[in-house]
């Protein structure tokens, strides 16, 4: 695991291409905080990453799947997978590697996006009180919300036979369990006790309340659990390829 790990790590940090893709990201992000109108900090007024943690989710949802669109496709595709599993390595194994050094990735995203943070505690004298528990709260439902998109990448690209196909699958997915049972919720038909159940199953509803702040237990627990639900159905997958 930990080979497969160093080398999926080192293949990111070694490519140009993709280290200006990351870069790019972050410029992205930061032009939606500090540069344009509708969602600037500066023409919002208050010391407040409210913002920037409405844009991060939907930068997270393009940016995780270009990350893990050749997770699996590229190994099955150049037959790397037959040498990879001559190896004393298991399917698990194979899986964890790729998806913790995916994850790394996404976790030093964040921690180029967190110098906003640090710009924002700068602006604070002038313009507002920090609010840094909702802050940090904040960044922890980030990290949940990348475990669990990078677990949805993985399992597309366990599913699918082209790099471009596993990338479309990702970003349907993460949008779908992100947006739409909230989306959903507000049609009159599904009003009464079939909103709420909508609403509790957006990824969206969980991460309001973690930038407000509250730390609930059936929150991580739906996070942990569609975690676990892709990562084990990706292992399927996998040894069904290698059948």
């Amino acid at each position: 695991m930990k080979a497969i790990y160093l080398h999926s790590l080192s293949k990111f940090l070694r490519s140009p291409y993709r280290m200006l893709s990351l870069a790019l990201f972050v410029f992205i992000l930061h032009l939606f905080l500090w540069v344009i109108p509708s969602s600037s900090v500066l023409a919002y007024g208050f010391a407040d990453l409210s913002l920037l943690f409405s844009t991060v989710p939907f930068v997270l949802m393009i940016f995780i799947p270009s990350l893990f669109m050749n997770f699996v496709v590229e190994d099955f595709e150049s037959r790397k997978s037959d040498w990879l599993f001559s190896k004393p390595l298991s399917t698990i194994e194979y899986w964890l590697g790729h998806f913790l050094s995916g994850l790394t990735i996404v976790l030093i995203f964040l921690l180029l996006s967190s110098t906003s943070y640090y710009s924002i505690h700068s602006l604070s004298s002038d313009i507002g009180v920090v609010d840094h528990s909702q802050i940090i709260s904040s960044y922890f439902g980030m990290f949940l919300l990348a475990v669990v998109f990078s677990s949805i990448s993985a399992f597309s690209g366990s599913v699918s036979k082209n790099q471009a196909g596993a990338f479309l699958l990702s970003v349907l997915l993460c949008y779908s369990l992100f947006a739409i049972p909230s989306l959903f919720s507000e049609l009159a038909q599904f009003s009464g006790n079939g909103d709420y159940l909508l609403r509790y199953l957006s990824l969206n509803t969980h991460l309001e309340i973690l930038s407000r702040g509250i730390f609930e237990l059936r929150t991580l627990i739906y996070f942990v659990s569609l975690s676990v639900l892709f990562s084990f159905f990706t292992v399927i997958n996998i040894k069904k390829k290698l059948m």
